[in-house]
C-alpha cells in the first residue's frame, strides 16, 4: 500500500522523523512523485505546484510514523571567489545561464556539477572544485531550471 500524500502536514517542533525520503535538489523541487522511504514504505508525493522540499522536513505524520526528507550529497561545483568582482561575474554567469545557486557563510557558491559552467569558470579564471555535498540552493530558480 502506498501513502498518497497531498500537503505538508502541520507539525509539533518536537516531533522526529523515523522514516525517510532519500532525495538530491532535483528531487525536492518535484512535488508530483512516487518515492520509497529508507524502512519501504511507498509515497506518492502530489504536493502542489511549486512546493520545494527541504532536508528534514515532514512530509507525513501519524501515532506510529513520522517521515521527513533526507537531502542526499551530490556532485556540485564549489566556486570561491577570490574577490568581490569575481563573485559579481561568477552569480552573473549563474543567473544568466538560469542556475540555482548556494551561498554559504564563508562567501562559497555552490551549483550543480555542470560541464559547461565548469569550462566557463576555467576560462575567466575563478577558482573552484568538484566535491560532493548536500545541495540546498539559497537562490533558486524555477522557469528554467
Amino acid at each position: 500500500m502506498s501513502l498518497l500524500i497531498r500537503e505538508i502536514p502541520g507539525t509539533a517542533s518536537n516531533q522526529k522523523a523515523n522514516e525517510f525520503v532519500p532525495m538530491k535538489w532535483h528531487e525536492r523541487k518535484q512535488p508530483r512523485r512516487k518515492y520509497v522511504t529508507d524502512k519501504g514504505t511507498e509515497v506518492d508525493l502530489a504536493l502542489p505546484r511549486g512546493t520545494i522540499l527541504s532536508d528534514g522536513m515532514i512530509i507525513y505524520a501519524n501515532d506510529q510514523t513520522i517521515i521527513a526528507v533526507k537531502a542526499e550529497s551530490e556532485p556540485v561545483l564549489v566556486i570561491r571567489p577570490i574577490d568581490h568582482l569575481q563573485t559579481c561575474i561568477a552569480a552573473h554567469n549563474l543567473g544568466n545561464w538560469h542556475r540555482s545557486m548556494q551561498v554559504t557563510a564563508d562567501g562559497e557558491l555552490i551549483a550543480e556539477e555542470d560541464g559547461p559552467l565548469r569550462e566557463r569558470l576555467q576560462k575567466i579564471n575563478i577558482p573552484f572544485t568538484s566535491e560532493t555535498r548536500v545541495f540546498q540552493p539559497t537562490l533558486a530558480v524555477s522557469a528554467h531550471d
